[in-house]
C-alpha cells in the first residue's frame, strides 16, 4: 500500500463526533455567552498527526498521502451533530480567518491554535497538514447538474471547487508554502443517486449518466485535479431496517454504475467511453472530449466520433481521432450542419470489439 487518506468525511457526524462544541466566550461588544465553536477539525488535526508520524515512521513517508477528504456540504445550525461546511471546516483546521490571516488570541486558544498567530509554531507540530501529497474532498451535488453553483459560500461541490482552490491555496501561502500550480485536489468520491431504484431523488438513469460525464469533463479541465473516483460500480442496497419505502430506507447510496442485482445502468456505458459536448449546438467547430477508459494505455489509441442527422438511419463517422494522453482522453472540433445524435467509438484492437458512448443530442 503506498496511497493513503486520512480518515473519510471528517466533517461529517456520521464519521466525527462532535462537529461543535459549546464554550463560554465573550465576543466584541457582547456579554459572556455560550458559544459554539469548531470542534472536529481539532480531532481530525490530532488524527493527522498521528498517522503522520506513523507513516513516517514505517517506511511511507514518500507515499501519496492525502488529508482532508471531506464532503461537500454542511448544515446551516451548528450542534453535536451538525456537519459543517468543508471550506468552514478547512479554516478551522489550519487556524485561519475569513480572510485567511492566521487566528490569534481567544479565537485560536478555542481551535487549539498558536494564540500568538506563529505559522512556523503551528507547521513544525502539524508538519502533515502543509507536507501531505494534497487536500481530498467528495464534490458530490447529489440532486443539482455537476455545473449548478449553490447559494452557500462555505461548500464545496464540482462546480464550487474554483472557491475551495483559491482558499487552500491562500492558506498554504500564509504558511509560507505557496504551491506552483495550486494545492493539488483529490476527488476520492463522485457519483449521482438514480430514479430509479430510489424514488426520492429526481435524477433519472439517462442524467446520472448525462451528470457522471459533465463532472469528469469539469474536473479534467481543472488543472488542481489530479483524480476523480466514481462512488460507486454496484447500487447499495437500502438500509436494514427501516420502514419499507421510507426516506430512511432509500438514506444509502444509488450512486452505482449497475443495479443491485447486477444489471448495466446507462452511467456503465457512459463511464466506460465517456463524452461530453461543452456546447451541443450546430456550428462549423464543435468540441468533443472524451475518454477511451478501457484502451491500452501503453500507446495512443483511435476513436471515431459518429453522427445520425435527424431522419437518418445510421450513423456515420465524421472523422478519427487520436487520444492524446496516456490516460486516453480525446479532444476533438468537428464540423455538424444539421441536428442529430453524436457518440464516439472505439475498437479494441485485440478483439475487434467495438464500444460506444451514450449518444449525445446536437441540436
Amino acid at each position: 500500500v503506498n496511497y493513503w487518506e486520512i480518515w473519510n468525511e471528517p466533517n461529517e457526524a456520521g464519521w466525527l463526533t462532535p462537529q461543535w462544541r459549546q464554550v463560554s466566550a465573550k465576543r466584541a461588544g457582547h456579554k459572556p455567552a455560550k458559544v459554539w465553536v469548531e470542534s472536529s477539525p481539532l480531532v481530525y488535526r490530532r488524527l493527522l498527526d498521528a498517522a503522520w508520524s506513523a507513516l513516517a515512521g514505517t517506511g511511507h513517508g514518500a507515499d501519496t498521502i492525502l488529508v482532508g477528504d471531506t464532503s461537500a456540504k454542511g448544515a446551516s445550525r451548528r450542534g453535536v451533530l451538525s456537519a459543517m461546511p468543508p471550506i468552514t471546516f478547512l479554516r478551522a483546521l489550519y487556524c485561519v480567518g475569513n480572510a485567511g490571516h492566521p487566528l490569534t488570541g481567544q479565537r485560536a486558544a478555542e481551535l487549539a491554535c498558536p494564540t500568538n498567530g506563529s505559522t512556523s509554531a503551528f507547521t513544525a507540530e502539524h508538519p502533515g497538514l502543509i507536507g501531505a501529497t494534497g487536500y481530498s474532498d467528495h464534490p458530490y451535488s447529489f440532486t443539482e447538474p455537476p455545473n449548478e453553483l449553490s447559494a452557500n459560500s462555505t461548500w464545496a461541490t464540482l462546480a464550487e471547487l474554483p472557491r475551495f482552490e483559491r482558499t487552500i491555496d491562500g492558506i498554504f501561502a500564509t504558511y509560507g508554502r505557496p504551491m506552483p500550480g495550486g494545492v493539488p485536489l483529490y476527488l476520492t468520491e463522485y457519483g449521482y443517486k438514480s430514479n430509479p431504484p430510489n424514488p426520492y431523488v429526481k435524477t433519472t438513469p439517462a442524467e446520472q449518466a448525462a451528470y457522471i460525464n459533465e463532472g469528469e469533463y469539469m474536473a479534467w479541465r481543472d488543472p488542481y485535479v489530479r483524480a476523480l473516483a466514481q462512488f460507486e460500480l454496484v447500487d447499495a442496497g437500502p438500509q436494514a431496517g427501516e420502514p419499507v419505502g421510507s426516506p430512511a430506507y432509500w438514506g444509502t447510496f444509488q450512486t452505482g454504475l449497475m443495479t443491485l442485482n447486477g444489471v448495466p445502468k446507462p452511467a456503465y456505458y457512459a463511464y466506460r467511453i465517456p463524452i461530453w459536448v461543452p456546447r451541443a449546438r450546430t456550428g462549423p467547430q464543435v468540441t468533443v472530449w472524451g475518454q477511451l477508459r478501457p484502451a491500452d494505455r501503453a500507446a495512443p489509441q483511435l476513436a471515431s466520433i459518429e453522427y445520425e442527422p435527424v431522419g437518418a438511419s445510421s450513423f456515420t463517422t465524421l472523422e478519427q481521432v487520436q487520444s492524446t494522453e496516456p490516460q486516453g482522453f480525446i479532444l476533438a472540433s468537428v464540423g455538424v450542419t444539421r441536428p442529430g445524435l453524436m457518440r464516439l467509438a472505439w475498437s479494441d484492437p485485440a478483439n475487434g470489439q467495438v464500444y460506444h458512448s451514450r449518444m449525445v443530442r446536437i441540436r
